[in-house]
C-alpha cells in the first residue's frame, strides 16, 4: 500500500513538473504584453496564421500574417491596418523575424530582426494567456 501511494506521488509530481514547462509551440497561440517606456504597452493576439497587434498610446491595431519556420522562430508580414495611419500598409512589404531566445514562467524574450532594418533588437513578453 505504502508502496503505491508513494509511485502515484512520484508520478503526480512528475506530470505536474512537466506540465509546467513552457515550450515554444506554447507559445504560438494566445494573448502577450509588451511593454516599452516609450511606446508603451502593444497587446499581442495570436492565433494560427494571424497576430494582431494593438497600441493605445501610438493608436494603431495591425494584423500580421505569421509564417513559422521552425519551433522557435517566426516572420511576420503585414496584413492590414485595423486601426491607425493607412500609410502603414506602404510597408507591407517588409518582414519581421523574430526568434524566441528563452523561456520564463511568465515570459518570454525574443531576438528580432527585419528586411527594412539591420538593426537587432531584444524585448521581453509576457504571457497573458
Amino acid at each position: 500500500m505504502k508502496l503505491s501511494i508513494f509511485v502515484f506521488l512520484v508520478m503526480g509530481l512528475s506530470l505536474t513538473s512537466w506540465g509546467q514547462k513552457k515550450t515554444c509551440q506554447s507559445l504560438h497561440i494566445g494573448t502577450f504584453k509588451a511593454n516599452s517606456k516609450d511606446l508603451g504597452p502593444t497587446i499581442i493576439k495570436r492565433t494560427k496564421n494571424l497576430q494582431i497587434e494593438e497600441n493605445a498610446h501610438l493608436g494603431y491595431k495591425l494584423a500580421y500574417d505569421i509564417t513559422w519556420t521552425s519551433d522557435c522562430t517566426y516572420e511576420l508580414s503585414l496584413k492590414q491596418v485595423i486601426k491607425g495611419d493607412p500609410s502603414l500598409m506602404n510597408d507591407s512589404k517588409y518582414v519581421m523575424k523574430v526568434r524566441i531566445k528563452q523561456i520564463k514562467k511568465n515570459s518570454y524574450i525574443t531576438e528580432n530582426s527585419s528586411t527594412f532594418s539591420d538593426k537587432v533588437t531584444s524585448h521581453e513578453i509576457i504571457i497573458v494567456q
